[in-house]
Parts: C-alpha cells; sequence; structure tokens
C-alpha cells in the first residue's frame, strides 16, 4: 500500500478514481480506507476469507497447484492457446469463456502467471496478510462487482466477509461472467465502472466525450 501512495504522491494525485481486480481490488479498498479514492470498484476482491480457514487453504492449494502445472506445462499450454479447445483447457478457470479468448490473449495470460517474478511472495502474502478490517463510512463510493461463474473466488464462498467489511457498498452480480470480466465482458463492466466514477459518461456519452 505505501507503494502505491507513493505512486500516486510522485504523480501529484491527492486521490484517484481507482478500479482493481482480485489483489488489486483488496488494494483499491484499501487505497479508499486511507483516503486515497475518489471511487472504488472492486472486481471479486481477495481478502475474503479468515486466517486458517477453508477459503484461505483452498485458495492456498489453488494456486501452488498452478504453479506446479505451469513449471512442467506452460510451453504445452502456450501451444494448445492456438486451438478453441486448448484455450478452454487451460484457462477455464480464470474466464467463463475461455474459447473466446485470441491466442494472443490466451498467451499473455498465460505467460504473466508463469513468469510472475513474485509469485512466491504472494503465495506467503496470502499466508501471513492479515485480513481486511471492516470499514463502515468510507469517504467515497464503492462497488463491488462479481462475476456469477467465478472459479477462482467463488461468489458464493469468498462474497461474504466483504460483505461485513463494506456493509454500505454497492454489490453487482455479472452473469455468464467468470473471475477476469475485463476478458469475459469487457464492454458491461467499462459501464459498470463509469456508472460509478463518471456517470456522465454512461448517461450522457456524447456529452461527456465533447467536454
Amino acid at each position: 500500500m505505501d507503494v502505491l501512495e507513493a505512486k500516486l504522491d510522485a504523480l501529484g494525485l491527492d486521490d484517484a478514481h481507482v478500479a482493481g481486480n482480485s489483489l488489486g481490488g483488496w488494494l483499491a479498498i484499501e487505497l479508499a480506507r486511507r483516503g486515497r479514492a475518489r471511487s472504488v470498484v472492486a472486481l471479486a476482491p481477495g481478502g475474503g476469507w479468515e486466517p486458517g480457514s477453508p477459503e484461505q487453504m483452498r485458495l492456498l492449494r489453488q494456486f501452488q497447484r498452478t504453479k506446479l502445472l505451469l513449471s512442467v506445462g506452460a510451453p504445452v499450454a502456450l501451444r494448445l492457446s492456438d486451438s478453441s479447445i486448448g484455450r478452454a483447457l487451460c484457462l477455464y478457470q480464470a474466464v467463463a469463456h475461455p474459447e473466446r479468448l485470441s491466442p494472443e490473449q490466451a498467451r499473455l495470460l498465460i505467460e504473466r502467471v508463469w513468469r510472475c517474478e513474485v509469485y512466491d511472495q504472494l503465495l506467503e502474502a496470502m499466508r501471513t496478510e492479515p485480513p481486511p478490517a471492516p470499514l463502515q463510512n468510507p469517504a467515497c463510493p464503492i462497488k463491488l462487482i462479481w462475476g456469477e461463474k467465478d472459479r477462482v473466488l467463488p461468489l458464493e464462498i469468498y462474497a461474504t466477509r466483504w460483505r461485513r467489511i463494506l456493509p454500505t457498498a454497492q454489490w453487482e452480480v455479472l452473469p455468464d461472467v467468470g473471475h477476469l470480466p475485463m476478458f469475459d465482458a469487457p464492454h458491461e463492466l467499462a459501464e459498470r465502472i463509469l456508472s460509478l466514477s463518471c456517470p456522465a459518461a454512461v448517461e450522457r456519452p456524447n456529452e461527456a466525450l465533447a467536454s
């Protein structure tokens, strides 16, 4: 969080409209806690588990399994991404419709996880980072968006704690969407984000563009 705040400081920004997915969603909410956000849209944010809980252990096992599979099979997965069936096999957890991804998009997703230099640190942080504290009266509007078909952080498992942490937040569920809604429903997601951060862009798009 200190790094993100330092980045805002370097840009000369007191605050900003923030949107983030998964870990990025959790970080966006923490920016709001520190008063550095004008609005927050968190897409299936991480952190919705208690330390040592089955929910936390499930996610750790999932990430460990992904690392192991990619350590031995990433080159094969990259070749499989050329076909829609291969993309479905390799990326069914990340998106609801991997067959709709382009080969370039699929390879990017695989490469970014396979070559992630902080993967082990992320796993350690998942074990040791304290869970987010309740935020009763945030200084900015917060919206949480969850994909109905999220297989990484399923709504019915990982949203309950966030509802307690953020009792005043807006909630939206995107049907037929997985953990990465920017790939499954990019246009709809953009509208959902703008409806909070810049309503005029949704309600009066021509006027917003002109201004």
